[in-house]
């Protein structure tokens, strides 16, 4: 077995691994419910869909309907929910130290030595 094989092979079960995790989240996950949520629902579905794209490419290979679908799913689809991953932990690293700062402004009575 060459190693390009075994690459090959770790990608079908990668995406079925991603695939079926995403639809067994979706199933049984209140997803909806908060901000959270909806994000680990975009993020494991562009994984699954990027896996799966790279799995179907070794059957349909590059028509021109199919390297659209990827272009699409590589230039926006991932980018996007890259970015909303960063910004959300960001977001929160962000939140938990105004909220510190508060804390200690409140606790002290005064300034915070920095």
């Amino acid at each position: 077995m060459t190693p390009q094989e075994i690459g090959t092979i770790g990608l079908y079960v990668s995406a079925v691994i991603a695939t079926a995790g995403f639809a067994i989240f979706a199933a049984t996950a209140r997803f909806w419910a908060s901000r959270g949520g909806w994000h680990v629902f975009w993020y494991m579905l562009v994984i699954a869909w990027i896996l799966d794209l790279s799995t179907i490419a070794h059957f349909v290979h590059d028509t021109a309907w199919f390297m659209w679908l990827r272009v699409l799913s590589l230039a926006i689809g991932l980018p996007a929910v890259l970015a909303w991953r960063s910004w959300i932990i960001f977001d929160l690293q962000l939140r938990r130290r105004v909220m510190a700062y508060r804390g200690s402004r409140h606790e002290g009575g005064g300034e915070v030595d920095g």
